[in-house]
């Protein structure tokens, strides 16, 4: 099935980078997995290759960024610095899209009211508000992917904002960007 607007939540981690798409409504969804590469160029280049051939594919897609956060973060400048490589790369792919930055705790109290949750309580709460997403962030070895967890949270945050019809309105957090080509 084709869908527009197909609402797509990136978490770029220092250790891979995570996505989750789905249609406006949250059905049909589908994941994908950059893996850490022992070159920041390489997965750069992978990160800026993965968003072009979804953009090619979805283009008028809607996409939730998970902005860096500041040097106070759980990994300091080792983490976020990377990720905002990577984030750079993704947003370098997004023009002419549209596209929101997300601050970590804006998506966090916007989908549970609560702006610096566990990863544990994530993890959980994914279960009942999302098992399908649940069981997919479960790889080969039964760990939980909390990368993955991340990302479809930043996907429902997504999908509430569009549904609340407060995108690109000043006050519902986030940076609204659409690109230029």
């Amino acid at each position: 099935m084709i869908y527009r607007n197909v609402v797509i939540g990136i978490d770029p981690s220092s250790v891979k980078m995570a996505v989750v798409i789905t249609s406006p409504a949250g059905e049909d969804f589908q994941t994908w997995r950059l893996p850490k590469s022992k070159w920041k160029q390489e997965e750069c280049g992978y990160a800026y290759f993965m968003m072009t051939t979804l953009l090619h594919a979805f283009p008028d897609a809607n996409v939730f960024l998970e902005a860096p956060v500041g040097v106070a973060g759980r990994g300091g400048f080792n983490a976020v610095i990377p990720q905002a490589q990577v984030g750079g790369a993704i947003i370098a792919a997004c023009r002419g899209a549209k596209l929101t930055l997300v601050p970590n705790t804006q998506w966090k109290s916007r989908v549970l009211s609560y702006g610096k949750p566990s990863k544990e309580y994530l993890r959980t709460r994914l279960e009942t508000r999302w098992p399908a997403a649940y069981k997919a962030a479960i790889n080969k070895r039964g760990k939980f992917d909390v990368d993955l967890i991340d990302a479809s949270w930043i996907n429902i945050y997504g999908r509430l904002i569009l549904k609340d019809g407060a995108y690109g309105k000043v006050g519902t957090g986030g940076i609204c960007i659409t690109t230029v080509t």
